[in-house]
């Protein structure tokens, strides 16, 4: 069938989907509809159903059988998003007065050191025959997760793991939206929960009927932090998990705005892998390549240093200001990573690294603001590219003062 081949784009461009699943049945409707993998596997049934938690090997045994089908397929597996709506009655936790916005997922997991190092434990003993992660969830202060990265890389260090399983926070909260290349230090990958990042942006309950004119996972707020998201990740892979993955209308546009790696519903797989196999992504999005500009990469300039002999509206009406960090790419000082080539966006100053760099910050900014111009940031050089009408452009001569 199909739905069990890689999906790939009318470009050539490979697009994972995986499905999210909490209990055997789901697993088993995973590998029927053909899951590329796991990209979130909920754990909170193997500790409600219990009068006490298991134990680090009883919660091996447990997960082991529940992954046992899916052979090498990768499977990433959440910590115990506990608290808020889902209390666990053996850990004796008092009411809370607003569960939604108190201690749940990480918060409450810092709290119990043990519960902890049981699921790692756990995990890591798995990660000698399957391909596993770990994913932190509900995530929103740096030392949430800098203190679950010490207690990870501390049990590796006891058990003499010298390549762990890749180690990842899962983004819910506008907070962590918004601190990504601060989170990226202690991470190896992103999985964005729209779900929860709808409600904590728009403060609309998703189990509330009375407000659901206000969840809205594909209003404009969000679509704006899944692209600052992909700009500040740093060449950390993201997925998207939720909800939205999911909604047929929006995959396209998930895809044209960089994201490789959608974790959905098991019983939507087909239809998605099906709609991928039918949309062309432009030339901007498609990774690992770069935008053409006179037959030449963003990587390095065009011909005579020029981005070619046309114009367009949207270069006409730019009105350029100031770069805003005039000595290197924006997010790369910041994550303190290195750049090829610098770009400058004529809209708002940024200044991004080129798509030959690592982080291709100039691209993943321009795909998160819909700013359409950039220009060279590289000595000398006096060339501009539109994203919108993907053309190599004169420079427009007001942008040249901000140049170097």
């Amino acid at each position: 069938m199909d739905c069990h081949q890689p999906a790939h784009t009318l470009n050539g461009q490979r697009i994972d989907v995986e499905a999210n699943i909490g209990i055997a049945d789901d697993m088993e409707l995973a590998l029927d509809n053909g899951a590329d993998g796991i990209g979130l596997l909920r754990i909170e049934q193997l500790y409600l159903a219990r009068p006490s938690p298991p134990t680090e090997e009883e919660l091996w045994s447990e997960l082991k059988s529940l992954i046992a089908p899916l052979g090498n397929h990768r499977i990433t597996i959440r910590l115990l998003d506990i608290g808020g709506d889902k209390p666990l009655p053996y850990l004796g936790m008092p009411p809370s007065p607003n569960p939604t916005l108190g201690r749940r997922g990480v918060r409450l997991l810092l709290d119990y050191a043990q519960l902890v190092r049981t699921q790692m434990g756990a995990i890591l003993s798995l990660a000698h025959e399957h391909p596993v992660q770990v994913l932190i969830p509900m995530v929103t202060l740096e030392d949430d997760i800098r203190r679950t990265r010490e207690t990870f890389d501390a049990l590796c260090a006891e058990r003499k793991i010298k390549t762990p399983p890749a180690f990842g926070a899962m983004v819910e909260t506008p907070a962590a939206a918004l601190a990504i290349p601060t989170l990226a230090r202690y991470v190896d990958f992103f999985s964005v929960g729209t779900n929860d990042l709808t409600q904590y942006t728009l403060a609309a309950s998703r189990d509330d009927a009375s407000v659901n004119d206000y969840y809205l996972d594909s209003h404009e707020s969000i679509l704006r932090l899944l692209g600052i998201i992909l700009a500040d990740a740093t060449g950390r892979p993201v997925s998207l998990c939720g909800e939205l993955a999911g909604r047929e209308a929006m995959v396209p546009r998930l895809l044209e705005m960089g994201f490789r790696s959608l974790s959905i519903a098991p019983s939507l797989i087909p239809t998605t892998k099906a709609l991928i196999r039918t949309i062309r992504l432009g030339a901007a999005t498609i990774l690992p390549l770069a935008p053409v500009i006179g037959g030449e990469g963003l990587g390095v300039r065009g011909p005579n240093g020029t981005g070619g002999n046309a114009t367009c509206e949207h270069a006409a009406n730019v009105k350029p200001v100031p770069p805003r960090t005039p000595t290197g790419c924006e997010e790369c000082l910041t994550a303190g990573t290195s750049w090829v080539h610098l770009r400058l966006c004529l809209t708002c100053g940024h200044v991004g690294c080129c798509d030959d760099s690592p982080g291709r910050h100039a691209t993943r900014h321009a795909h998160a603001t819909s700013h359409p111009v950039i220009a060279s940031y590289e000595p000398g050089e006096r060339w501009a590219w539109c994203y919108t009408d993907q053309v190599g452009i004169d420079l427009p001569p007001q942008a040249v003062p901000y140049l170097r």
